[in-house]
């Protein structure tokens, strides 16, 4: 203001009000979003379990990383250990993504005191309740994926994706996981079952939208579907293997030896049967004991 022939700026008052309001805004929230962040990294915890390096380890003397494509996953066990290691592992990496929504998840809501309470926490007036549950199955995706117990070597987060996007919808996720049976059971691929169901996923959401009239919400389906994409493309060796016709089938044997840094699913692997290339193809035993050298190297 003018005053006194120059202009003048009055000090400016702080609004005690505000402020205080504020002070106890943030107090509140402090414990709320320890609360959350607690809950989200217990997910991660949760999904970082590798069952198929420590049942592979205690049951059968081996890890699973050091033999076959390498993976600590439910596929590369059904290769390394057979089959029914395979089912636990993999049945248990479901069930992890599944505890993260259903039931870890709940944990924040129980500290925090309802939904809104954890939104506000995060400064996320938009933040849906189904948000929370995908961002809670993420961690334990990503847990699957870099688990910190064995040195961030982990699998490829198939099953346990499967089991986060049932706790959430379970309907398309029963649908693309029909398919994933039918596949198996056919062709004894697990790789290629994993894709089939991944691909046909976000087409089985779309039609109970469209068709059925189920609301699913639209982060949902975009984010199940870059899982779905992800999924496919940590399949990229596998695709490889299958175009060639060196993926090996469940209960296809062992896998041979000297297969190179893919184990079993090299040059000198099985392909569709026989446990090494040279021990029972055309290149005979002597021609092929290494696995990938001899001339029956197909198999």
């Amino acid at each position: 203001m003018w005053r006194a022939g120059r202009w003048y700026a009055p000090p400016i008052t702080p609004n005690v009000t505000c402020k205080n309001t504020c002070k106890n805004t943030c107090r509140n929230l402090t414990p709320l979003m320890g609360a959350t962040l607690f809950t989200l990294f217990l997910c991660y915890l949760a999904g970082a379990i590798p069952s198929s390096v420590w049942l592979g380890k205690l049951a059968y003397g081996k890890d699973v990383r050091d033999s076959g494509s390498g993976n600590a996953g439910a596929t590369n066990t059904f290769r390394v250990l057979g089959r029914k290691a395979g089912t636990v592992v993999l049945l248990f990496d479901f069930f992890k993504g599944l505890a993260a929504t259903l039931f870890i998840s709940q944990l924040a809501y129980g500290w925090g005191g309802g939904h809104e309470a954890v939104s506000s926490s995060l400064g996320l007036s938009w933040f849906t309740e189904t948000d929370f549950l995908i961002w809670c199955g993420l961690m334990a995706v990503l847990g699957h994926m870099f688990p910190v117990y064995i040195g961030f070597r982990g699998g490829k987060g198939a099953a346990t994706a499967c089991g986060m996007l049932y706790g959430i919808e379970p309907i398309s996720i029963s649908i693309a996981l029909s398919i994933f049976l039918i596949v198996l059971f056919t062709s004894r691929y697990v790789s290629l079952a994993s894709i089939s169901s991944s691909a046909a996923y976000p087409f089985a959401q779309l039609a109970l939208i469209y068709l059925f009239g189920v609301e699913i919400e639209t982060s949902f389906f975009l984010f199940s579907s870059v899982i779905a994409l992800m999924i496919i493309l940590k399949h990229k060796s596998n695709i490889g293997r299958l175009m060639r016709g060196t993926e090996r089938r469940v209960g296809s044997g062992k896998p041979g030896k000297g297969s190179g840094s893919d184990g079993s699913e090299g040059a000198g692997g099985a392909g569709v049967g026989s446990v090494g290339a040279g021990s029972e193809g055309a290149g005979g035993k002597g021609a092929g004991s290494a696995g990938a050298k001899g001339s029956g190297g197909t198999g």
